[in-house]
Order: structure tokens, then C-alpha cells, then sequence
């Protein structure tokens, strides 16, 4: 079920979500969420990439991750 309109990240629990996709033409963008507050964060993965390229990619996303999470808190 939808959250009703004008819920607040804090009666969400979520101040900030991340969107994960296949890298294209469009470069990753921050959305604020109306009425909200709650920030998506896009995150781009270039899929063509070679293994290990792609597995680095990870591992930068997931220090992103981190570092917003710790920064959260």
C-alpha cells in the first residue's frame, strides 16, 4: 500500500534511499521526494564494464553507501 501523501521521512523511517541502475546517457541525479522530504540518490553501474571493473564500480558504491549511512547516524 502506498504511504498516504505528506508522510514525512520521519514517519517513513527513511531520510534517504538509493536507486541503482545500468549506466546510460543520463548522468545520476539526487531527487527530493515532494512532500516528503526523503532524498533518492541515483547511482549509475557501467554493466559493459569487464569483471573486475565492474566489481570495483561495486566497491565504490558501496563505500558510498557507507559513508552515507555513517553519516546519518
Amino acid at each position: 500500500m502506498p504511504p498516504e501523501p505528506g508522510l514525512s521521512k520521519q514517519d517513513l523511517g527513511l531520510p534517504v534511499g538509493h536507486l541503482v541502475y545500468a549506466k546510460g546517457n543520463e548522468t545520476p541525479a539526487r531527487h527530493i521526494v515532494r512532500r516528503s522530504g526523503i532524498e533518492i540518490l541515483g547511482h549509475a553501474l557501467d554493466l559493459d564494464a569487464e569483471p573486475s571493473d565492474l566489481l570495483a564500480q561495486l566497491g565504490q558504491l558501496a563505500g558510498v553507501l557507507h559513508r552515507v549511512q555513517r553519516d546519518l547516524n
